[in-house]
This record gives C-alpha cells, structure tokens and sequence, in this order.
C-alpha cells in the first residue's frame, strides 16, 4: 500500500515539518482575513479574543 513512500529521515523530516509548519500559518492568516471579510458583510464585530488566540499561535508557530 506504501511502497512508493519516501522513506523517512532527516531530510525528509525537516521539509515535512517545513511544510506543516507554513500550512499552519498560511491557515491562520486565511481566517483572520476571512473573519476580517464577516465582519465588513455582517457589520458585526468578531470578539478581540478570537484574534489574541490566532495572534497567539502564529507567535508561537514563529518561535518553533
């Protein structure tokens, strides 16, 4: 079922960690923007919190 994988090591563990790790703060950037698009069509604001917490993890993403 496997077969064709990469095996792993360091090489291969450093670029999948590379890769996760810039989805994760390509995702957070997309729902800040997308949170930033329901405020602007709902005209409601979405709680300082929500942004504190994605703050929060990209921070924390950038310290890694």
């Amino acid at each position: 079922m496997y077969k064709n994988m990469t095996p792993m090591n360091e090489t291969t563990d450093k670029a999948y960690y590379e890769g996760w790790h810039d989805g994760y703060k390509h995702a957070i950037d997309d729902i800040r923007q997308e949170l930033l698009t329901l405020e602007a069509d709902t005209k409601v604001p979405v709680s300082i919190e929500i942004y504190e917490i994605l703050n929060f993890m990209k921070a924390k993403l950038e310290e890694a």
